[in-house]
């Protein structure tokens, strides 16, 4: 049977998503570096090969770009929900148990800001959303959060059901700026503790037991099993 037209335009366009995705990579290399404000077409389409007309093509405009590439390269990499699916069966009423599900998500979380190839290249860029004035970019970034964002308060609200709406918005707060510590003040951090220039997996793991530890103090819970020596 031969081949119809309708046929043909139904197969993926292999060629124009491989040509995105590089476009893409490098979008973000540049993003991060340059901001959105000093990056450029002409140097996105020279290190990545893609003709101007292509890229444009393909996004539209420099605000298009920006918003795909926050999408490809953090949205997409953090897959957020997942660090924090380790609270949908817990045992709320086993307080080790709710602090130890406390420290496997901020473990899993940083391991996806600072472990694995092009980690430093997308929190560059997490950082550049972050003190930007894009409020897009800070909309779709917090498309990020979104399942987060209803979880975390659900679960306060389930450990210390006397607390107010103030009380829990906080908390969500003050956790996650003790997260985010790590990937906004990282020069700062490195320099300070003389780590060199990444930090150690062993580092993120005793980071993981204090922010635990800091985070379920207010909550009334111990600290993680992890921590050693237990603090009295």
């Amino acid at each position: 049977m031969s081949e119809t037209n309708v046929d043909k335009g139904r197969r993926p366009n292999v060629q124009g998503e491989q040509t995105r995705r590089t476009v893409l990579e490098v979008a973000g290399q540049v993003f991060a570096e340059k901001g959105y404000d000093g990056a450029g077409f002409r140097d996105i389409a020279a290190r990545s090969g893609v003709g101007l007309s292509s890229i444009m093509y393909h996004f539209g405009s420099k605000q298009g770009l920006y918003l795909e590439t926050i999408r490809h390269c953090v949205v997409d990499h953090f897959e957020l929900d997942r660090h924090f699916e380790v609270f949908d069966a817990l045992d709320y009423g086993d307080a080790q148990a709710v602090a130890d599900a406390l420290r496997t998500a901020i473990r899993s979380f940083l391991g996806a800001c600072h472990s694995g190839p092009n980690c430093d290249t997308i929190m560059a860029l997490y950082a550049r959303i972050m003190v930007g004035n894009n409020l897009e970019a800070l909309a779709m970034l917090l498309q990020c959060f979104e399942g987060v964002q209803r979880k975390l308060p659900a679960v306060a609200r389930r450990i210390r059901p006397d607390w107010n709406d103030t009380q829990i918005a906080f908390w969500v707060q003050a956790f996650w700026a003790q997260l985010q510590y790590t990937v906004m003040g990282k020069k700062l951090v490195l320099y300070d503790m003389k780590l060199g220039t990444s930090y150690p997996e062993s580092f993120l793991d005793r980071c993981a037991d204090y922010l635990a530890w800091y985070a379920a103090l207010p909550l009334g819970l111990p600290a993680p099993s992890t921590l050693q020596p237990r603090p009295s």
